[in-house]
């Protein structure tokens, strides 16, 4: 989910000027404990991964979300509690995604709904054309979600921003250190978005709503699993791993999506306990 790249994430610091080495590595810690919790508390299952309200709070992240350092421990410990208004959607309103997948002045649609594309649909994009214009600047009174809609405009855009801008802009609730909101630009945040070309097509309001959708999509359950042997195996599958993976997802579904039964799956596969061997080679 690509936060190994969290500590090089660079903010505006005039807009953010809270963002610091501290809030990058309390955010860090915050996913570690959230993903403990998935595994140890929440049954450990894709659905629990995409839906959980369970938000870990320090003190270094109590004002990103509307409250007092001084209410939490000063060691910087972190206190659970569970969110039902809306604000928390398991992995993808974590604060640590939602910074990494944004820019430094401003939320990112685009980052956000590719994320969504490819990593746990498991989808290829195609590489944007060679002439892409450059993106309207940040301007005052001017939503993000009104300066993409350049991209219905052009028409080599929006082949893919199609795809990619209906899922993105469910995210508009979180800025770009991953703060939710309720305004961008001076005008309320429009946080509606659409699925398609996916098992769970249809309309959605808010990553809370796109979260219960993805959880319980079939395509999701199966591009998990094929995440997960990818990191293992070090490698993409190939045709000769059809097998496997065909046995390790049948595995993970009949445990009910359970990601601790995956590593098990995956080391009883066929492409984990043999190789072929090297040209030449009798052994």
């Amino acid at each position: 989910i690509h936060l190994e790249g969290l500590n090089n994430v660079a903010k505006n610091d005039k807009l953010y000027p809270e963002w610091n080495d501290d809030v990058r590595g309390a955010m860090s810690k915050q996913a570690q404990r959230f993903f403990d919790d998935v595994l140890s508390a929440k049954g450990g299952t894709v659905a629990s991964l995409l839906t959980s309200k369970t938000v870990f709070v320090n003190n270094k992240l109590a004002p990103l979300y509307g409250a007092q350092a001084a209410s939490f421990p000063t060691d910087g410990t972190f206190t659970g509690s569970d969110k039902a208004d809306g604000t928390a959607a398991g992995l993808l309103s974590l604060p640590a995604f939602l910074a990494t997948q944004a820019k430094a002045s401003e939320s990112s649609p685009i980052y956000r709904g590719i994320f969504v594309r490819e990593q746990p649909l498991c989808q290829h994009l195609p590489s944007p054309p060679a002439n892409v214009p450059m993106a309207p600047d940040v301007t005052p009174g001017v939503s993000t979600r009104e300066r993409l809609s350049q991209h219905k405009a052009e028409m080599s855009c929006n082949v893919c921003h199609v795809l990619i801008d209906p899922i993105g802009l469910g995210f508009e609730a979180y800025d770009a250190i991953g703060r939710y909101r309720t305004t961008d630009g001076g005008k309320a945040v429009d946080t509606t978005g659409a699925l398609s070309k996916t098992d769970v097509d249809g309309p959605f309001n808010g990553v809370v709503e796109l979260s219960a959708k993805l959880a319980t999509s079939a395509s999701v359950e199966d591009c998990v699993g094929k995440q997960w042997f990818r990191y293992s195996m070090g490698r993409a599958e190939g045709v000769a791993d059809t097998c496997s993976v065909a046995a390790m997802a049948k595995t993970f579904h009949d445990a009910g999506a359970d990601l601790r039964q995956l590593p098990m799956a995956i080391v009883q596969t066929p492409a984990f306990l043999y190789r072929r061997p090297l040209a030449g080679s009798t052994n």
